[in-house]
């Protein structure tokens, strides 16, 4: 297990880091009020780092997206959660990684060279990694839920009240940034057991 106070001062960095990169960032930008259009030629890339539970919640959107477009899922995962996404059929790669300075520039690079039509970030708070993703990423379709970071995405959608939405819902909002309606009571957790 890591330690505390080491931890602490990780994440202190990594908050300041992103208050900078938002502050250069500038003021918020004109979103592009319109969804996106995808379809089998498109390369989306999901971004879900950290736990399993917030990976299976994922399930819905990715499986969603796969069945109404047909475009290509890929999702950008960590070593804690990677195996979920490898054994759904409806996704078509899934990177790893690996974190630090060298994971950051692999994800870049992968951004840059993968002829990605989008960048989703699928969390439901502000990560500083993923912000730093998807602010360094290049794709030019870069979409999230509306946070504090909100700043970052070219497509945003209103995040909704933890107190009354399930987070599978939550995350589920951003299926309307690719036209996707959701079909009223088909949002379930997706794992082949």
């Amino acid at each position: 297990m890591p330690d505390k106070p080491l931890k602490r001062t990780e994440l202190f960095i990594k908050a300041r880091a992103l208050d900078a990169l938002l502050a250069l960032s500038g003021g918020r930008p004109p979103y592009d009020l319109r969804p996106l259009r995808v379809g089998p030629a498109d390369k989306l890339l999901f971004v879900r780092l950290h736990r399993i539970g917030d990976s299976l919640v994922t399930t819905p959107l990715l499986k969603a997206v796969k069945d109404q477009t047909g475009a290509q899922v890929h999702v950008l995962a960590d070593r804690r959660n990677h195996f979920v996404f490898r054994t759904l059929p409806f996704v078509d790669a899934v990177h790893l990684y690996r974190g630090g300075l060298r994971g950051m520039a692999a994800v870049r690079r992968l951004c840059r060279r993968g002829g990605y039509t989008a960048i989703i970030d699928t969390h439901d708070q502000v990560s500083a990694t993923v912000s730093f993703m998807v602010a360094l990423s290049g794709i030019p379709a870069r979409l999230g839920l509306s946070r504090d970071n909100d700043r970052l995405f070219t497509h945003v959608v209103p995040r909704l009240d933890p107190a009354t939405t399930h987070v599978m819902d939550r995350i589920m909002r951003l299926a309307e940034l690719l036209s996707i309606a959701p079909r009223a009571g088909h949002v379930n957790v997706h794992y082949p057991l």
